[in-house]
């Protein structure tokens, strides 16, 4: 199974409040994000199942279960073939929430984003299917005030987009690949540093303030121990 699942339910929290996104808009014609295909948040397991099997025309065997022990979440996991021109074979798994159990996240990934083991995608034809896919997230109606596009992450991530619709859910489109900016007053190292593997993720998430995944309880004082004057 893909080693990368799932904890990109924080991953995603985190490209929008790196960066910044506003959760307040007065646009009166702003999209609505429901889901991906057929599969709509707030859908139970069951329900995604028979979505993924009419979306892409597979059996209950193809359709991979598992489960996040950090963020206490569920997920199914389908490979897709050809969802692009470009890109390879792709990974779509959608995310469980912790306490409702309902769909609250898909990620659709690409290259080392899927955590496939075929023939490894080019970071060339996944940065072509990034602009394909940035093409059309600008063009659905996201809200101005929240788009961001083509931001370079200091690890070397791009966030190619990030946008919120009318009720702050949010999509995410992200690159990696490249290589970590590094400091001025750093020194060349005398071995080339090796690259990530190339990959493409396109992420669909229904609540980025509040997702429902698990919190450690923070650690307090030691009540027992007394404090010194």
């Amino acid at each position: 199974m893909r080693g990368r699942n799932l904890v990109l339910v924080w991953f995603v929290f985190v490209i929008f409040t790196y960066f910044g996104a506003s959760t307040t808009s007065d646009a009166a014609e702003v999209y609505h994000l429901t889901g991906f295909r057929s599969a709509e948040f707030g859908m139970t397991e069951a329900q995604v199942q028979k979505a993924i099997e009419k979306d892409f025309n597979v059996g209950s065997k193809e359709v991979i279960r598992g489960d996040n022990p950090g963020e206490k979440t569920s997920y199914l996991d389908v490979p897709v073939m050809n969802l692009l021109p470009s890109g390879g074979e792709a990974h779509v798994s959608y995310i469980f929430g912790y306490q409702t159990h309902k769909l609250i996240q898909i990620n659709v990934g690409w290259g080392a984003a899927a955590g496939t083991d075929g023939v490894p995608a080019t970071l060339k034809t996944l940065a072509e299917a990034a602009n394909q896919l940035r093409v059309y997230l600008l063009g659905v109606g996201y809200r101005p005030d929240s788009i961001m596009a083509n931001r370079r992450m200091p690890d070397g991530r791009i966030v190619v987009f990030r946008g919120l619709d009318a009720d702050n859910r949010g999509a995410a489109l992200l690159l990696t690949g490249g290589a970590p900016e590094k400091p001025a007053e750093a020194k060349a190292p005398d071995i080339k540093a090796e690259l990530p593997k190339p990959g493409l993720e396109l992420s669909y998430i229904v609540d980025i303030k509040n997702p429902d995944v698990f919190h450690a309880p923070s650690a307090g004082p030691d009540k027992a121990t007394p404090s010194k004057p």
